[in-house]
């Protein structure tokens, strides 16, 4: 399987390169070695990046054919982190007004790496761990499941219920669902053309991503750090405080691409990168400077019914990951809440939550 050394300064393609992942996987490339061009929606989003890494990257809209058709030309490898946002959706919009974007952006980078790669040696895919969800029901919450996933699973049963309830489907079903198909056409494209090019294919699935951000959005925080905000940070009744939720540090997701390029044995693999699961009501014992601003919850609760349990194993044994802890990740996201005023209604945000934990962001 062909890998990438940092050595010599190869040069990456990383897509959604003003994206919360991708600001941080820019530098963590830099510092490593690596030459990076990056690739934005339009010149309006290239802005913060030109101005903090002193450079002007490409414009690409991944929903239009050959978007990234220059863009490939000459890389070594890609790093395909761009991908449309549910929560920029309206709930009743149709399943295609996601799903569409998401598949066709990443067969559209497959396409010109096809096309124009030649030199290409991999391709890493940012999926995400939604993609081997299954649906539970509420019979299956007051059982007291446990639910193991690794990276065997796919969110069929969604894929399922959005074709069959359509506009009616629900917002999550509809994530879940662009997520599925748009990483299985990835591997679908591979399989057909994998010996008529040179270069493999990695998948991670990252659970929700969190900590500080590199660089402050324009269009508001990211969707996983909006989901956590406001259930996190928030006031919120026992049902919701003893959920919980699956995370990893976005420096470790950063690691994880980086060594995604470099490990000849993730040629070909889906790789899940959670560090573990936690109740949104671990909150007031995180960050000592929200103290008497975080709603205190109730530190008696035990977790829901229903648990996931991730395998993560793949992701230590071929990537080398050691996770950061868990207390640095919520502690440094809460952190940069307090920061840009988030607690307390203060000056700063840019957060847009309705009453049904649905958010405006960006990915």
């Amino acid at each position: 399987m062909p890998s990438v050394s940092a050595a010599g300064g190869p040069l990456v393609l990383v897509t959604g390169a003003n994206g919360y992942i991708g600001t941080w996987l820019i530098q963590g490339l830099l510092e490593k070695g690596y030459t990076v061009r990056g690739t934005v929606r339009s010149e309006e989003k290239g802005k913060p990046l030109t101005e903090y890494f002193d450079s002007t990257p490409y414009g690409s809209n991944l929903e239009l054919p050959g978007a990234f058709d220059e863009a490939v030309k000459g890389v070594d490898a890609i790093e395909h982190v761009a991908s449309p946002t549910v929560f920029l959706r309206r709930p009743d919009d149709p399943p295609d007004a996601l799903i569409v974007p998401a598949v066709e952006g990443t067969l559209g980078i497959l396409r010109s790496a096809q096309k124009f790669g030649s030199k290409v040696k991999r391709i890493v895919l940012t999926s995400s761990i939604v993609a081997l969800l299954p649906i539970f029901t509420a019979a299956d919450a007051e059982s007291g499941v446990t639910v193991p996933l690794d990276e065997s699973g796919w969110a069929d049963a969604y894929v399922d219920d959005v074709r069959k309830r359509g506009n009616a489907a629900g917002l999550l079903a509809k994530y879940c669902a662009s997520k599925a198909l748009a990483e299985k056409a990835a591997w679908e494209f591979y399989e057909k053309c994998k010996s008529e090019v040179p270069w493999d294919l990695v998948a991670l699935n990252p659970a929700t991503v969190l900590g500080s951000p590199l660089l402050d959005f324009q269009d508001g925080l990211t969707s996983s750090l909006q989901y956590w905000l406001h259930h996190a940070c928030k006031a919120q009744p026992d049902d919701v405080l003893c959920d919980t939720m699956g995370f990893v540090d976005v420096h470790d997701v950063v690691a994880a691409h980086v060594a995604a390029l470099e490990k000849e044995e993730a040629g070909g693999e889906r790789i899940i990168l959670c560090k573990r699961n936690e109740m949104y009501t671990i909150r007031p014992d995180l960050y000592d400077g929200a103290s008497g601003v975080l709603p205190s919850g109730n530190p008696g609760i035990t977790p829901g019914a229903l648990q996931y349990t991730y395998n993560t194993t793949k992701a230590a044994r071929i990537l080398g990951i050691v996770y950061t802890d868990s207390g640095d990740t919520l502690g440094n996201t809460m952190e940069y809440f307090e920061t840009r005023g988030f607690f307390g209604g203060g000056a700063g945000g840019n957060v847009n939550v309705n009453g049904n934990g649905e958010v405006g962001g960006v990915m």
